[in-house]
C-alpha cells in the first residue's frame, strides 16, 4: 500500500449506478483476460451477457457490489462481490499486474474491500471456493465446501467422478509435496501435477 501511495491517493470506489458497475465490469474483463487468456471465466460466451443482466438487477438492490481500487486516476483492481444476508461473497476480480512484483493489486484491493465491509457493519467477507495466496493471508477461518453433481446415473458419470476424485488427490499431493521432492520426481520422470522441468 505504501508503494502505491507514492504514486497518488489510494482509495476504493464503490460503483453506485448500473452504468458505473458495467464500465468497471468491462475493465475487470480486460484485466482478467490479460492474466488468464482463454482459460479464464470470460472464455465462455454466455458468461458476459448473464453477468451484465445480473449486475443490472443486483446493483440497484445492493445484492451486487463492484468496486474499483484507484491509485490517483488509475484503476489497479476491480472486485465483483455479491452481498447476501449481511455477508460479502467474493465472486470475481481483475487486477493490473506490473513488472514490479512488490506491487500486489489483488491483496490491496481485497484489504480495502474488507475494510469497507467492516465499516458497513457486515458480518463477513467470504472468499468462497478455490485457492489463492491472498486468501490465506487475509482469512481468519475456513469452512469446507461440498460440491454436488446432479444428473442421470451412467457409466460416463462414474468415470467422470473417478477422474475428478483423482484430480483432487493429485492436486493435494502436489500442494503438500516439498519442492525439492517434487523436483526430484520430475527429474526421475514421475508425474507431479502443476510442476515441470
Amino acid at each position: 500500500m505504501r508503494l502505491y501511495a507514492e504514486r497518488g491517493p489510494l482509495e476504493l470506489r464503490i460503483m453506485e449506478t448500473t452504468a458505473e458497475a458495467l464500465a468497471a465490469f468491462d475493465l475487470l474483463s480486460d484485466f482478467h483476460r490479460s492474466r488468464w487468456g482463454r482459460r479464464g471465466a470470460f472464455a465462455n460466451p454466455g458468461f458476459r451477457p448473464f453477468h451484465e443482466e445480473l449486475i443490472a438487477r443486483g446493483v440497484p438492490t445492493g445484492a451486487v457490489r463492484i468496486s474499483r481500487t484507484m491509485v490517483g486516476n488509475e484503476t489497479i483492481g476491480v472486485v465483483y462481490n455479491f452481498v447476501h444476508d449481511g455477508r460479502v461473497l467474493n465472486y470475481q476480480s481483475g487486477f493490473l499486474y506490473e513488472s514490479d512484483s512488490r506491487l500486489k493489486p489483488g491483496l490491496v484491493s481485497h484489504v480495502l474491500a474488507i475494510e469497507d465491509s467492516i465499516a458497513r457493519g457486515e458480518s463477513g467477507y467470504d472468499f468462497l471456493a478455490g485457492g489463492g495466496g491472498h486468501k490465506s493471508h487475509l482469512a481468519n477461518r475456513e469452512q469446507a465446501m461440498t460440491w454436488i453433481a446432479v444428473g442421470k446415473d451412467s457409466p460416463e458419470r462414474h468415470i467422470e467422478a473417478k477422474l475428478r476424485s483423482a484430480k483432487r488427490m493429485l492436486r493435494t499431493i502436489a500442494t503438500n509435496v516439498p519442492k525439492k521432492t517434487a523436483a526430484l520426481y520430475s527429474v526421475l520422470g514421475g508425474l507431479v501435477p502443476g510442476r515441470s522441468v
